[in-house]
């Protein structure tokens, strides 16, 4: 989060050579933290191509929702569930009294 924060104060300040450089590396850093991991839990080779948008969209939002809950922490609010209002437009695809089938578990680790 404080590299964010560096190249967000880099673009406010009107450097944008050397933000551009700060982004290129820390895109580059976080390709070679997916690939090592990727490569060690051998899964699908595609899921690297995730890895530039998760710093640009995912972290941003990582880091709001951790100022909220900070500043929430700081003024002593209680954290509360919110209501939800349900209206019970959602119909139904089976009749209550249909028998209910089932399948047999599948294993989850091979």
């Amino acid at each position: 989060p404080l590299v964010d924060l560096y190249l967000l104060w880099l673009l406010v300040q009107g450097q944008w050579a050397q933000a551009s450089v700060m982004a290129a590396l820390s895109i580059g850093a976080d390709l070679v933290v997916a690939a090592t991991a990727i490569a060690l839990d051998r899964e699908r080779w595609s899921l690297l191509a995730w890895a530039p948008g998760l710093r640009i969209i995912w972290r941003p939002l990582q880091l709001i929702a951790v100022c909220r809950s900070g500043y929430l922490w700081l003024i002593g609010s209680r954290q509360t569930w919110r209501r939800v209002d349900r209206y019970g437009t959602v119909a139904p695809t089976q009749s209550p009294n249909d028998p209910v089938t089932l399948r047999e578990s599948e294993p989850v680790f091979d």
